[in-house]
Formats: C-alpha cells, sequence, structure tokens
C-alpha cells in the first residue's frame, strides 16, 4: 500500500475488506519492506492471514532510498517462482483532488511499474462519482504520465461524504475487487504459463538430443554398403523407424510433467479462493485435471520435408531430378557429388543427424505459442 500521508490509504483499505481491521492491526514481528513501510498482520476467519505493508510519509522519506530498496524487496518477492510467496496486490494510492503530481512522484510509480513483473494498482481516492469531469480528467492525466505496461486504474470513494448541498455514497468495491482479483489471476496464468513452456522445451529438446544421438549410433554401427544402399534408395526407414521411441518418451515426459504443473496449479487456485474469501468477495476457479497443450509434438513435425532439407536429403533431390529430366550433366555434377559424399559417409551421417534434427526443431511449435495456449487454458478456468 504505497502513497502519501492523507491520501486515503486506510479508508481504501477498510471500505474493501468491508470493517476496521486495518486500524486495529497487529505490527507483525517479520518487518517491514523497508524503513518506510510499516507491516501488519490480520487473522481471518478462513484462516488466511493479510498482511498488509503500508508506506509512511514518502513527502517527507527519501524516495530515491526508498524507491530503490522497495524494487529490490519487489523483485525478490514477485520474482519467486512460488505465486504462494509474492506479493499479491500493489497499490498506490492518489488523491483525485490532490492536483498534478510531482514529477519525483511521477517517476517513482514508473520505476516501480516497469521494474516489477506484476501488475500495479492506482487507487484514485476521495472520487465523488466515477463520471465527474475532475475524476475523468485526472484519470486521462495519470495515464498520460504513467508508462508501465501493468498498470491499472481503479476509481473509489472509501467514505461516505456530505455537503450542504449533495451526499456522496461509497463506491467502487466491486469493480475494484473484480479487477484486483482477475489481474492477479491474469498474472498467476502469465507467470506458470511462461515457465511451464519453458519446461516443455525442455522436453522436446532433451528428446532431439536423444534422437541425434541415436542417429549417430545407426551410423557407427550400420555397414557401409548399408548405408550406401539407404541413400540411393531414398529409404530411410531404419531411422525414421525409431522416431516412435522418440514420440513415446517424450509422450511419458510431457504427462509426468503435466502432473507436475496440476501440483502446482491447484494449490494457487485454492489460495486465490481464500484470498477472495479475505476480502469477502467471491472469485470463482475451478481446479484443473491435466496441463498440457492439445496438440501432439511429432504431429506437427513433416519429416519428409525435414528430410529433403538436408545436407543429403538435398542430394537425393539433385539425383532424382536429374534422372526425370535425363540431363545427363546434372546426373555427372551429383554423382561426383555422391561419390565424394560416399568417400566420407559415415561423417556424412553424422551430420545428417545435425541437420535432421535442427530442421525438426525449426517445425516445433514456439515459446509464444505454447504459452498462450497455457494461459488460454488457465484463464478459462475462472468463471
Amino acid at each position: 500500500l504505497i502513497g502519501k500521508t492523507g491520501v486515503g490509504k486506510s479508508s481504501f483499505l477498510n471500505y474493501l475488506l468491508q470493517d476496521n481491521r486495518f486500524k486495529a492491526g497487529v505490527p507483525g514481528h517479520s518487518g517491514g519492506v523497508t524503513q518506510g513501510f510499516e507491516t501488519s498482520v490480520y487473522d481471518n476467519v478462513d484462516g488466511l492471514p493479510l498482511r498488509v505493508y503500508d508506506s509512511k510519509g514518502l513527502e517527507v522519506l527519501d524516495l530515491e532510498k526508498l524507491k530503490s530498496e522497495l524494487i529490490n524487496y519487489l523483485k525478490v518477492q514477485c520474482g519467486n517462482t512460488n505465486p504462494l510467496e509474492w506479493i499479491h496486490s500493489i497499490f498506490y494510492c492518489i488523491n483525485v483532488k490532490g492536483g498534478r503530481l510531482e514529477d519525483s512522484e511521477i517517476n517513482f510509480i514508473n520505476d516501480i511499474c516497469n521494474s516489477v513483473n506484476h501488475s500495479v494498482h492506482i487507487i484514485l481516492t476521495n472520487c465523488d462519482t466515477p463520471t465527474t469531469s475532475q475524476v475523468i480528467e485526472m484519470e486521462n492525466y495519470i495515464k498520460s504520465v504513467l508508462t508501465g505496461s501493468h498498470i491499472k486504474i481503479i476509481k473509489v470513494n472509501s467514505v461516505e461524504t456530505r455537503t450542504r448541498l449533495s451526499r456522496f455514497e461509497k463506491f467502487g468495491r466491486e469493480e475494484a475487487l473484480k479487477t484486483i482479483l482477475g489481474v492477479l489471476w491474469s498474472d498467476i496464468c502469465t507467470r506458470v504459463a511462461n515457465n511451464y513452456a519453458d519446461e516443455y522445451l525442455k522436453c522436446i529438446n532433451n528428446q532431439l538430443k536423444i534422437f541425434r544421438s541415436l542417429i549417430d549410433r545407426i551410423a557407427d554401427n550400420l555397414s557401409i554398403s548399408k548405408l550406401i544402399s539407404g541413400a540411393i534408395a531414398n529409404d530411410f526407414d531404419f531411422i525414421m523407424g525409431k522416431t516412435d521411441d522418440i514420440e513415446k518418451a517424450l509422450d511419458s515426459e510431457i504427462s509426468t510433467l503435466s502432473n507436475k504443473y496440476v501440483a502446482i496449479v491447484n494449490p494457487v487456485i485454492e489460495f486465490c479462493r481464500m484470498y477472495s474469501g479475505t476480502l469477502n468477495y467471491h472469485f470463482n476457479i475451478s481446479k484443473i485435471t491435466e496441463f498440457k497443450p492439445d496438440f501432439a509434438v511429432f504431429n506437427l513435425i513433416d519429416f519428409d520435408k525435414a528430410m529433403d532439407r538436408t545436407e543429403m536429403g538435398r542430394l537425393i533431390k539433385e539425383t532424382e531430378n536429374a534422372d526425370d529430366n535425363e540431363d545427363y550433366a546434372a546426373m555427372f555434377r551429383v554423382f561426383g557429388k555422391s561419390l565424394k559424399m560416399f568417400f566420407r559417409l559415415k561423417k556424412t551421417f553424422h551430420y545428417f543427424a545435425f541437420d535432421l534434427t535442427d530442421e525438426m526443431k525449426k517445425q516445433l511449435p514456439k515459446h509464444k505459442d505454447i504459452s498462450n495456449e497455457m494461459y488460454n487454458k488457465l484463464i478459462r478456468l475462472h468463471q
């Protein structure tokens, strides 16, 4: 919870929680984020404690020092591979009636937003209504000066106010909670999907390395005559038949990976449910039973195309084209290349192992495609 003194941080949190727990908090023993923050821990009926880090007196503190300490802390916490260890919601409170921000505060917010791979909620406090000209003007101004891609603006009035002529009701809680929890779940989905894509591609590359080594061993163990006859007849079934074993091994690795991520994701889903309960809000997410893309990797690979693009494949293609066109000059050139290749056939097959697996890699799904598919699979769990 970040912001200058008097911008309405305590009122906002009490409104969000629908009671005065924030004022009644008991300071925790773990210490604050930095010397510029106070830590309070609140028990909850669901058994999930709520820990709040509240900034104090930004206007009188050394902002540069505070910013450096805060960003380093957030990088460590939000960079944790376990979402349960994150700082789950980051609020920067700005009083809509406080006028334009100082350059130092703009830089402070931008540096936080651009340094942490986590969404930051800008809470516009003391809004009379969501649509007054003052609120709209402030919202547009903030959008123009804050550059972070992870910024969300939420307009609230945390305390009912009256004037001689008007009465301004509380508003913004439902929209705030919907945004806060939805954004948190999206942040979790993004991080989990990216981590999964990393591990998924490691599984594939591991199996392709095994496949490459297998071709090397086959080339070492086969006779020259077998290799020559395979090259002449373009018959590499003695190699390609081994892809079935690789495919089965890859399926097994991906199933193991799926089980690993089911075990990671479901506790996080349960945590999000409990967190929403802590905030007195119902946020429904279904448990997941399987975590893998809806495609089979080896079904995406055109092996003939991969073969044709290897040095040996191109040579075989040249031979076929020259023979089909009865181009004797071309046949003679191809024969010379073939003869040269056959003299170093063992080494050629080792190169072939590298060429073939590299061409296969080019046809595999990209990290972004895997990550996007898994992100969408996760995001749909929230109804």
